[in-house]
């Protein structure tokens, strides 16, 4: 995952693995701790959204009508 503080020009590269080992991050100011929570959270709805489709690359296909 990478993403733009909308704070500051800084580019930030955060991993999964990063954040499940609780790596912290510093930040200037309450404005940029939430400019940064958003757009991980946005990453992480990104990553789920890719997940569930590429869970469904198994060859075949249901549709339920």
């Amino acid at each position: 995952m990478v993403f733009l503080g909308q704070v500051t020009d800084k580019e930030v590269q955060v991993r999964v693995r990063d954040l499940l080992s609780g790596e912290a991050y510093k930040c200037k100011d309450l404005s940029e701790v939430i400019a940064y929570s958003d757009s991980v959270k946005s990453a992480c709805e990104t990553l789920k959204s890719y997940l569930e489709v590429a869970r469904s690359f198994g060859g075949e296909e249901i549709l339920e009508v």
